[in-house]
C-alpha cells in the first residue's frame, strides 16, 4: 500500500510540473513563430519602401528615414499574420491589429551611409518588433513599451 501512496504522489508532482510549464512553452512557440513571421517581411518592406519613393528619387524618401541615432523615423505596421506591410500613418489596418512595428534607421557613418549627391543605393537598418499594439479592454489599442516587445535587426537596401 506504501508504494501505491508513493507512486501515485510521484505521477502527481511530475503533472503539477508538466501543467506548470505549459503556459510558459506556449509563449515560446508562439513568440517562435512570430519571430518567423518577421523574418520573412524583408521583400515586404521593400516594396513598401518603392510604394513610398514613388517614381521620385530615392532623395524623397531618405529625409523621411532618420539617421540611426535619432529618437523617432519611419515606422511601418503589419497585422499578426504579415500580410500587409504598410507605413503607419496610411496603414488599413485597424489600430489594435497593428502587431508589429517595423522602424526604418539610416546608416550614418560611410560606407553604408546614404549620399544624396549620388543616390544609387539607400540602406536602412531594420528593428521589426512585437507586440506592437494590443487590444484593450474598451476595444481600442494599447501600445506596446520597447521593453517589453521581442525584436529582431536586419538590414534592407533600395536600389534606383
Amino acid at each position: 500500500m506504501v508504494e501505491v501512496v508513493i507512486a501515485v504522489s510521484v505521477l502527481a508532482v511530475a503533472v503539477a510540473t508538466v501543467l506548470a510549464l505549459l503556459p510558459l512553452l506556449t509563449r515560446e512557440m508562439a513568440d517562435s513563430g512570430d519571430s518567423l513571421v518577421a523574418q520573412r517581411f524583408s521583400g515586404a518592406i521593400e516594396a513598401e519602401m518603392r510604394r513610398l519613393a514613388g517614381s521620385g528619387s530615392l532623395d524623397t524618401l531618405a529625409t523621411s528615414i532618420k539617421p540611426s541615432d535619432a529618437s523617432s523615423t519611419l515606422t511601418l505596421v503589419a497585422p499578426r499574420d504579415g500580410r500587409d506591410v504598410r507605413e503607419e500613418s496610411a496603414s488599413d489596418v485597424e489600430e489594435w491589429a497593428q502587431y508589429f512595428a517595423i522602424e526604418l534607421w539610416q546608416f550614418s557613418t560611410p560606407p553604408l551611409a546614404y549620399e544624396r549627391a549620388v543616390g544609387a543605393v539607400l540602406p536602412v537598418q531594420v528593428r521589426v518588433s512585437w507586440p506592437y499594439k494590443l487590444r484593450a479592454q474598451d476595444g481600442g489599442a494599447v501600445r506596446t513599451e520597447i521593453e517589453d516587445r521581442s525584436s529582431i535587426t536586419f538590414t534592407v537596401s533600395l536600389r534606383r
